[in-house]
């Protein structure tokens, strides 16, 4: 798989699912540490869309890919945060770890040093240097995506879409479900030309920021926000969209859904529904 010692790419996994953009988020530590496992051990047959599903989220016999997309949808998210842990804690590491698109085995390498460069944490090869100016562009092409959407609707008001743990902590809230939801419902009203929002990679910054709504809607540039919360219940969870004035805090309107197991975590089915029943109430509709 790689010249590198198995040992040492296990250690570089133990610092990222040890790092904060993963302590907590347990779905995407297992599903990483499930498919690197399975390629360091020669096992590559058993990364399979169905197989993950059945293994590392807890699927039943009746799970099908092509109506759950719960693998694909965490795919991304474990992709982010890759990206994320190597622009920030480990971009000093000397192993790197990659989900590449359009399949689940990881990619590992070692990222070298070139010649007469400072070793250490603080240095930068020619390949990261490489990584981080394609991710940039990357970035911008997403960004503006979801900004403008397919229509192109720039005189349309832009909305920050939110999970309520990133400003509620300690409230005993179902974070990753939260993000799952939030995530999908950003995607789904940029896709739709319904509203322009915030990319996601550029909201995923400000994770556990821990400040007000205020102060994070004046630095994102959006006066209003839609926030997703998520409470456990008896069957699964409860799921809460608020819309509110990211400046004062008012509260325009709630609308709640209740998801059972089977859809949990289904978020891209779910944001379907749930944008379907926002739609008339955002900015361009009820309030412009």
């Amino acid at each position: 798989m790689t010249e590198l010692e198995p040992e040492a790419v296990r250690g570089q996994l133990e610092r990222i699912l040890a790092s904060e953009g993963f302590a907590n988020a347990d779905r995407i530590s297992r599903f990483l540490r499930f498919t690197l496992e399975s390629k360091l051990s020669g096992d590559q047959d058993r990364i399979k869309e169905y197989v993950i599903g059945r293994e590392v989220f807890d699927r039943d016999g009746r799970y099908d890919p092509r109506i759950d997309p719960i693998v694909r949808v965490e795919a991304r998210r474990l992709r982010a945060r890759l990206a994320e842990y190597y622009e920030g804690p480990g971009r000093g590491d000397a192993i790197r770890i990659e989900l590449p698109k359009g399949g689940y085995v990881p990619a590992v390498a070692s990222i070298s040093v070139p010649n007469g460069a400072e070793t250490g944490r603080n240095s930068v090869s020619s390949k990261r240097v490489y990584w981080l100016a394609s991710s940039g562009i990357l970035l911008l092409a997403v960004a503006a995506a979801a900004l403008y959407g397919p229509r192109g609707n720039r005189d349309r008001e832009m909305i920050g879409v939110i999970p309520a743990a990133w400003f509620w902590q300690g409230r005993g809230g179902l974070s990753e479900v939260e993000e799952g939801v939030a995530e999908a419902v950003a995607a789904e009203l940029a896709n739709r030309g319904i509203a322009r929002v915030v990319a996601w990679p550029l909201l995923s910054g400000y994770r556990n920021a821990g400040r007000q709504t205020s102060s994070l809607a004046t630095e994102m540039g959006v006066s209003k926000l839609l926030l997703v919360s998520a409470r456990e219940n008896g069957a699964g969870a409860n799921v809460t969209v608020f819309f509110v004035d990211g400046i004062t805090n008012q509260k325009y309107w709630t609308l709640d859904w209740s998801l059972g197991d089977s859809s949990r975590a289904r978020e891209q089915s779910e944001a379907a529904r749930i944008v379907d029943a926002i739609e008339s109430r955002l900015p361009g509709a009820a309030y412009k």
